[in-house]
């Protein structure tokens, strides 16, 4: 039965580690893509800079930019307060909440979670150490 239960145990251990692995580079590649994109957008933002600082004088382009910047801030921070105003009649979707009134006894509940994984990382530790 133990061999069973190793086997399981490494099979998750595996999978578990590929699974991170898979994310990890996930992760890096959305970073990547992320970094190239504001630098997209810098490169925008100077063309867009130049193009009117030909026309108008330097002072009055960093004006015009910094406006155009402001605008979209003020328009997002309208959007953001409108949506929060009618998000505040909903109850929040917390699961942590859910999982803390949960009773620990109840078969799965937060306290079943944490006793499995008490369990099986203890019969883990324990095999190594007979190893």
């Amino acid at each position: 039965m133990n061999a069973w239960l190793s086997a399981i145990a490494k099979t998750a251990a595996d999978a578990a580690r590929d699974s991170a692995r898979r994310i990890a580079i996930a992760a890096t590649l959305w970073l990547l893509a992320a970094i190239f994109f504001l630098a997209a957008l810098g490169f925008a933002v100077g063309s867009i800079y130049t193009a009117i600082a030909n026309e108008v004088g330097p002072v009055s382009a960093g004006f015009i930019v910094a406006g155009g910047f402001l605008f979209l801030a003020i328009v997002f921070a309208a959007v953001a307060m409108i949506r929060s105003r009618r998000d505040e009649g909903k109850a929040p979707d917390d699961p942590l909440a859910v999982a803390r009134e949960a009773d620990p006894a109840r078969p799965g509940g937060m306290g079943a979670v944490a006793a499995s994984f008490a369990y099986g990382f203890a019969r883990g530790l324990s095999r190594r150490r007979k190893s």
